[in-house]
């Protein structure tokens, strides 16, 4: 089957739509393809014929994440951060139904170590630079506090339903790195 037909692109859709659903409600290892058929009114063979078994539907998931992160990366705007925090948190709002599923405790949460991972090997020249009164090995500590701190307040604001504006998490996300960044520049 072509890859671009509607129907496939549907059918894909429709399986990772609710496959989301269920894992939202249970972990991983509990949702079967029968499970996820059923859901889909549709039949095994043609569950097949888009992924190979329940694991390769997250996994589908997780690569589309993590290419459009990437992209966000490639075109952010380190210069303003609030405004890069900005595009993040609007970014993450926009797949709220995939991010908050993803990091469900249902989730993978090797997962989060990727996106944390990708995000780290971007950011680390551009901020180490930064903290000009630290030793390399705190400027790696640092760093990976920055890093992990960062990535903890944006899960809890995607578990916590995203009760702040982009605007405001963005902010606050810019002060909190900016005064550990102080303390260890001129």
């Amino acid at each position: 089957m072509n890859v671009h037909d509607a129907r496939y692109r549907f059918t894909e859709q429709l399986i990772r739509d609710n496959f989301l659903k269920l894992l939202d409600e249970k972990p991983l290892n509990r949702i079967t393809v029968r499970e996820l058929c059923d859901l889909c009114s549709i039949n095994r063979a043609t569950f097949y014929k888009h992924y190979p078994d329940v694991y390769g539907v997250l996994e589908a998931l997780e690569a589309e994440i993590l290419e459009s992160v990437d992209g966000l990366m490639d075109t952010g705007n380190f210069g303003n951060m609030v405004s890069f925090y900005k595009d993040l948190l609007s970014f993450s709002r926009e797949q709220v139904l995939k991010w908050h599923a993803i990091f469900s405790d249902n989730g993978d949460p090797g997962f989060i170590t990727q996106l944390l991972k990708r995000g780290m090997d971007f950011g680390y020249p551009l901020f180490i630079e930064t903290l000009t009164k630290a030793t390399p090995d705190q400027k790696d500590l640092v760093f990976h506090f920055l890093s992990m701190g960062t990535a903890a307040m944006v899960e809890h604001w995607i578990k916590e339903a995203m009760q702040q504006s982009e605007e405001e998490m963005a902010q606050l996300l810019k002060k909190t790195t900016d005064a550990i960044i102080q303390a260890y520049s001129k």
